[in-house]
């Protein structure tokens, strides 16, 4: 699977994992995939963010244009150093974990919303949970 349509059968089955594939002209993304996880956290139909396209129009509207421009660093520095891992409290007691990996002509971004730990481990590839890490395997297993 090298290419976003080779993989996105694979991509649809992840039910709960939020996916997303992004493609960049200079600084301007273009949302071109989106699986039914990622939709239904939005609350959004996967065709009206495809037609939207752009971070500011998908995410919520109090999200500020400092996150928005934020996301599209870490999905640059994906592109150009191969991936990208980060690990925030998003509440609390719940965090988020965000793999962003360079694929196919773009970036191809997954989260997953845990439980947060008293003490949380390095964020490394080979220590994310079993789901995301399955992702990683089979999208890009040179990382290993």
């Amino acid at each position: 699977m090298d290419t976003i349509k080779s993989a996105q059968s694979f991509l649809d089955q992840q039910l709960q994992i939020a996916i997303w594939y992004t493609e960049y002209e200079g600084r301007e993304e273009a949302i071109r995939y989106v699986n039914k996880n990622f939709s239904e956290t939005f609350g959004i139909p996967v065709d009206q963010i495809l037609e939207r396209k752009k971070y500011h129009l998908v995410n919520p509207s109090e999200t500020s244009v400092d996150v928005i421009e934020q996301y599209k660093n870490e999905d640059l520095q994906a592109i150009e150093h191969g991936y990208f891992l980060n690990r925030r409290l998003l509440e609390p007691g719940l965090d988020i974990v965000v793999v962003k990996l360079r694929f196919d002509e773009g970036m191809l971004g997954c989260f997953r919303i845990i439980a947060s730990e008293a003490t949380n481990p390095r964020l490394s590839l080979k220590n994310l949970d079993a789901e995301l890490l399955d992702i990683v395997q089979q999208l890009r297993p040179d990382l290993f």
